[in-house]
């Protein structure tokens, strides 16, 4: 008889502590497996979310005197004089190695100009480019869809005296208010919004842009590479990554990531524990027998073997028991948690929920097995 059969009847003989290991077990894999799924699945759906909610790469004319606030940071130096940027160098853009990374383009005139008689920021836009970089935007009316609509930031609403369905007047062309924005505290308040082609007609600015708002998909991605990229297809402008956006949404990716790693140890280490007192246990009730198995020429490394043979049978199956169940966990969880796509799931994820289930349950019958191979064979006989 081999040492495997002698694990497979002791294994056998105690169905109900063998079912108790393997499922408890099997459930500590199955939090792990779930956990782990989840979180990737969380992370990507998470940090599609956050990159598209506003830019974190900012392009501007170098020598530029215009002075603007994105994302908490100052941006200064905006000239309209030597070098300006084009409605070309927002294709190129999208030539660059890393474009798949680039989630939104949305190029920006602006100029001072008379509205309604009082002087006003007017922003040349791509209205369904801005409206995809700022989602937080809410207004009163409708989306402007027309050449000659107009989209009024609070502040110059409430200058104006104006709403919904007014008309004005920009360089002699009217425009029709089709919304205003609800108040953003930032300095879409104090802009007027038209269609980026309307505004470089009647500015006489041709194909011109003021600034380029560039949208990365930057959770793990090359954020310094991408702005390497595209300052080498645009030489003439100044390219800069909002530092404090880029890291404030890893610093929210990082958390979740920990937070499932401390509680995955937690799991693991309850599951090693119970292992560890349940085995410990059982050796004290296997006197018997151990001293029978020495007695006829079990050797200590014997001993040792057929135990560790025991827990690698058992880790088995609690490791394919944990894997199926926590992959039906994820599952079940998946529209509760509004997770579009589970990641982490599949023949990788498999073969490590079999060596994890192994490891903890090797390792927690490793001393209790050493502690058996030393009992004296005549100590445990004289039990008999």
């Amino acid at each position: 008889m081999k040492l495997y059969h002698v694990g497979l009847k002791n294994l056998e003989r105690r169905k109900f502590r063998t079912a108790l290991l393997t499922v408890g077990l099997g459930i500590a894999v199955a939090i792990e497996v779930a956990l782990v799924g989840l979180t990737k699945s969380l992370e990507s759906d998470f940090a599609k979310k956050l990159d598209e909610y506003g830019a974190n790469i900012v392009i501007l004319p170098k020598a530029n005197e215009l002075s603007l606030d994105y994302g908490g940071i100052a941006l200064s130096g905006v000239s309209f004089g030597t070098n300006t940027l084009t409605t070309d160098d927002a294709v190129k853009i999208k030539t660059i190695k890393n474009s798949g990374n680039i989630s939104t383009i949305a190029p920006q005139l602006l100029t001072e100009a008379s509205v309604g008689g009082k002087k006003v920021i007017v922003a040349g836009i791509d209205f369904n480019a801005e409206f995809r970089l700022k989602r937080w935007w809410r207004y009163a009316g409708s989306q402007p869809v027309q050449p000659n609509d107009i989209l009024l930031g609070s502040s110059v609403a409430k200058a104006l005296g104006s709403k919904p369905g007014d008309t004005l007047k920009i360089n002699s062309v009217k425009f029709e208010v089709a919304a205003v924005l609800n108040e953003t505290g930032s300095q879409d308040d104090r802009v007027a919004f038209i269609s980026l082609p309307v505004a470089q007609k009647i500015f006489g600015s041709k194909n011109e842009l003021s600034l380029i708002e560039v949208s990365a998909l930057c959770y793990n991605c090359p954020i310094d590479e991408i702005v390497r990229q595209t300052q080498d297809k645009l030489p003439n402008a100044n390219v800069s990554a909002l530092r404090q956006t880029i890291e404030s949404r890893m610093d929210v990716m990082h958390r979740l990531q920990h937070f499932s790693e401390i509680l995955s140890v937690a799991v693991v280490l309850f599951a090693a524990l119970m292992i560890f007192v349940t085995m410990m246990s059982s050796i004290g009730e296997r006197e018997k027998e151990i001293g029978i198995f020495r007695a006829v020429g079990f050797k200590r490394k014997h001993v040792i073997l057929v135990i560790v043979v025991e827990s690698i049978i058992m880790s088995l199956g609690a490791g394919i028991f944990g894997y199926a169940t926590g992959l039906f966990g994820a599952m079940a969880a998946q529209p509760l948690m509004g997770i579009q796509h589970l990641q982490g799931f599949g023949i990788s994820a498999f073969l490590t929920s079999l060596v994890l289930a192994m490891t903890v349950g090797v390792t927690a019958a490793l001393y209790p097995a050493y502690k058996a191979s030393r009992l004296e064979p005549t100590a445990a006989l004289r039990a008999l």
